[in-house]
Formats: C-alpha cells, sequence, structure tokens
C-alpha cells in the first residue's frame, strides 16, 4: 500500500507579510561641472617701431646685463613697452627686440603716462634708463622723461654724448694711434686732487716769492736812490764849505791894506 504523506503548510510570519515587495531603485549620473574660462590673450611683445631695435645698440645690451631680469627697473620699462610686466624669462629678450613706439603713437600720451607714475619711474630710475640708453642723465625729472621719449620714438644705435661729460682734446696732427680709453680708480681721483692742491701750493709760494723780491728790489732802489742823494748833499755841503773857506782867506788879505788905507786917511 502506498504511504501518504501529509501536506505541510508553509507558516509566514506577520511581518513577512506586510512587507512591500523590493523595487530597485533608479541611480542618477553623475553631472562634472566644466567651468567656462575664456583663456587670456597674451599681450603682444613686439612692436613695428620706427627705428633700430634696441639689440643693435652695443652699449645699451652691455648695461642691460648689469641688471637682473626680476629687476624693477627692468619690469617698468617692459611695462612701458609692451604694457606687461612680463615674464622672468623672457624680459630681457622682449626688451632687446624693442625699436620704438608705433608710428601713430603721440609722443605727449607717453610723457604723460610715465609722468603719472611717480613710484614707478622714480629721479634714480629715470637716470639709469638715461645712462642705458646713452642720453644725457642730469637734469629735472620732468626734462628726463622727454629727453627718453625723445630717444625711443625713435631708437638709433648711438644716443648724442652726456653735456656734463668733458670732452676730450684732440689728438695732434702727428699722433697716429689714440690712446685706449682708461677708467679712473676713486684713488687716482683723490691723488689727482692731491696733486692739484700741492701745485696750486706751490704756485702760490712762488707768487709770493716773486712778490717778495719785487718789494726788496724796490726797497734796494729805494736805498740807492736816498744814498745818491745824501751824496749829492755832501758834495754841495763841501763846495759851500770850500767857497766860504776862499771867502775868508780873501777877507783876511785884503784886510791889512784897508786898515793901513784908513790909517793913511787919518794922517792927512
Amino acid at each position: 500500500s502506498e504511504v501518504v504523506e501529509p501536506a505541510t503548510t508553509e507558516v509566514v510570519s506577520s511581518e513577512e507579510a506586510t512587507a512591500p515587495s523590493a523595487v530597485k531603485r533608479d541611480r542618477k549620473k553623475t553631472v562634472f561641472f566644466t567651468a567656462n574660462v575664456t583663456p587670456k590673450k597674451e599681450s603682444a611683445t613686439s612692436v613695428d617701431g620706427t627705428g633700430t631695435a634696441l639689440i643693435e645698440n652695443e652699449k645699451f645690451c652691455k648695461e642691460l646685463d648689469k641688471y637682473k631680469g626680476d629687476s624693477d627697473l627692468l619690469k617698468a620699462i617692459h611695462m612701458l613697452f609692451y604694457s606687461t610686466p612680463g615674464k622672468k624669462t623672457d624680459i630681457k629678450k622682449n626688451i632687446r627686440k624693442f625699436s620704438g613706439f608705433p608710428a601713430d603713437a603721440v609722443k605727449d600720451d607717453i610723457v604723460a603716462k610715465i609722468s603719472s607714475k611717480k613710484a614707478v619711474w622714480t629721479v634714480t630710475k629715470l637716470k639709469a634708463f638715461a645712462e642705458m640708453l646713452g642720453v644725457e642723465k642730469g637734469g629735472a625729472r620732468d626734462v628726463l622723461i622727454e629727453r627718453v621719449v625723445d630717444f625711443l620714438m625713435c631708437p638709433s644705435t648711438s644716443a648724442k654724448p652726456s653735456a656734463h661729460k668733458r670732452s676730450r682734446s684732440t689728438p695732434a696732427k702727428g699722433s697716429s694711434s689714440k690712446s685706449p680709453k682708461q677708467k679712473r680708480t676713486k684713488k687716482e681721483a683723490k691723488e689727482d686732487e692731491a696733486e692739484g692742491e700741492d701745485a696750486d701750493e706751490e704756485a702760490e709760494v712762488a707768487e709770493g716769492e716773486e712778490e717778495a723780491e719785487e718789494v726788496a728790489e724796490e726797497v734796494v732802489e729805494d736805498e740807492g736812490k736816498a744814498t745818491n742823494d745824501e751824496a749829492v748833499e755832501g758834495d754841495a755841503k763841501d763846495e759851500a764849505a770850500e767857497v766860504e773857506g776862499e771867502s775868508k782867506g780873501e777877507a783876511e788879505e785884503e784886510a791889512p791894506a784897508v786898515e793901513a788905507a784908513g790909517e793913511e786917511a787919518k794922517e792927512e
């Protein structure tokens, strides 16, 4: 006979019966933020000038090499040329390329631009810049600005020599070679100054000696004149005494004759 197994019933708890059916949640996609940054336009570091590029100016390049790329003076120059301070590694290169302001640039505007920035363009910086360009570095601030801008409007390979420098004497016609320029040290200048003072003192002493000799000659001459006058006076006295003696002798000789004549007159 077959064995019939009893039917089993599954017992479900009340929590499971009341629990909602699991629903799969849709995940939102990640949205990445992208900033709309407009790239900065790099300012032009080339200007179509009307003059010669400063790299052709040997003196300027020599003076430029004395400064570091991030010095305040070079930053100010770069800002004046290209309206940007520039990168440290490119400042000198860009400055050397400068060949003057554009033909349509107005000089008065550039002068006003420099004049308004007193903290940047001090008299000291203007003199240093003038020295680099080879122009005269003397005068007031306004004069320096005018002189520098005049040169930068149309740079050249050489500038006029400074007025305060003493002009060297022209060599003799017979001399064929010029002596090389030598830098004078402060010590040499002081020695020359001391020699000059000694020479002045010697000249004063010599002049005093000459004056003393002249005075002595005048004294001797006066003494000679006095001696001659005394001699003449002595001769005159001797002559007067001699004349007086002769007159006395003649009177003594004539006295006996006069007495005899008087006695004869009495007898008569």
